[in-house]
């Protein structure tokens, strides 16, 4: 037990060191990226053109039909595969229309990190929703949250499965036909970015920052940025109804960053109602169009729900198994792997 004692003790006090020190070179390395970042914000605003946004009069947003759309998902690692649950939400601002909702089970086998598959699965499951929308509903506008051009990690490559080559195309397809339907029926869909990890403004200035890094200090609510055309993006090679989108950054909220909004070409005339549109509708906090916020509040699979779906699961697996006078043994193919929680 002394024993115990003493290596617990000395591991906390290793510990502290190792914390004390990182903390204090990676706290150096910061206040550098700061002096980086003030030396080039001089540059920036030569630079990037800036313009005010008037808020739509709430009366004419009235007299629009706007859909906010958005995915979720959770999901647990068992002995056989990962579980996981999902969930699309379309949400629309009129009461004279109806929500949609959508929902998948998903098995996945062999990946020690199904987060790629999930993503694309997810998504898939947003853009069929919100086509299905624009069919039933024919709005106006179409809130997608997350980029319509979406990020070139997700093309396969020579290490991933087959499943995952399928299930990548089934998404692309299902976003094409998202555009397909979105423009014969005039519905102008609009990407909605909250979290900014890109450098499409200033990737000729800076390594380390990202747009939202360098825009955050020289915009005020009520700021956006011109639109530029979304460039350089392997995966746009796999897109068929249009391969030029535009984006633009607006500071929407009283939080620090600003959020990109990303549209098709064939809604580059109506960029000034967008900017308007986007601004009138956002929370005042977070910068966030509130029909986006509304259908991501109902998409999340909470580790409550997650747990109630799991232990349905096992109970239905367990009936089966008994049916088929199985041992109890097979059971471990849904057991939780070592680590995980279930709450």
């Amino acid at each position: 037990m002394v024993i115990v004692l003493e290596q617990k003790n000395f591991f906390k006090e290793f510990l502290s060191q190792l914390v004390g020190k990182k903390v204090s070179n990676e706290v150096e390395q910061l206040i550098e990226l700061v002096f980086e970042r003030k030396k080039m914000l001089e540059k920036i605003r030569e630079n990037i053109k800036i313009e005010r946004v008037e808020k739509m009069d709430i009366q004419k947003i009235k007299n629009l039909l706007i859909f906010g759309v958005d995915s979720g998902s959770n999901g647990i690692n068992l002995e056989g595969f990962y579980l996981s649950f999902m969930t699309a939400f379309s949400f629309p601002t009129s009461s004279s229309a109806e929500p949609l909702m959508t929902g998948n089970i998903k098995r996945i086998f062999g990946e020690e990190d199904p987060s790629r598959r999930v993503r694309v699965c997810r998504e898939m499951l947003m853009f069929s929703l919100a086509e299905k929308t624009i069919r039933d509903f024919s709005p106006d506008y179409i809130f997608i949250d997350g980029p319509l051009v979406l990020n070139d990690w997700l093309i396969p490559t020579i290490s991933d499965s087959k499943s995952y080559e399928l299930e990548f195309k089934g998404c692309i397809d299902s976003l094409n036909s998202l555009l397909k339907v979105a423009k014969m029926n005039g519905t102008k869909v609009i990407g909605i970015v909250k979290r900014i990890y890109s450098r499409t403004v200033v990737d000729t200035m800076s390594k380390q920052l990202t747009d939202s890094l360098l825009l955050n200090p020289i915009m005020s609510i009520g700021d956006a940025t011109l639109s530029n055309q979304i460039r350089d993006r392997a995966i746009l090679k796999k897109y068929r109804v249009t391969k030029r989108f535009y984006s633009f950054f607006l500071k929407s909220g009283t939080r620090t960053s600003v959020i990109r909004v990303e549209f098709p070409e064939w809604c580059i005339e109506s960029e000034k109602e967008i900017k308007s549109i986007v601004y009138a509708l956002s929370d005042i906090k977070t910068g966030v169009p509130i029909p986006i916020l509304e259908a991501d509040s109902l998409t999340k699979v909470s580790n409550t729900y997650l747990n109630m779906i799991y232990m349905r699961y096992f109970t239905k697996f367990l009936e089966r198994i008994k049916k088929e006078r199985f041992g109890e043994q097979e059971l471990d193919i849904v057991l939780p792997k070592y680590g995980e929680v279930i709450f």
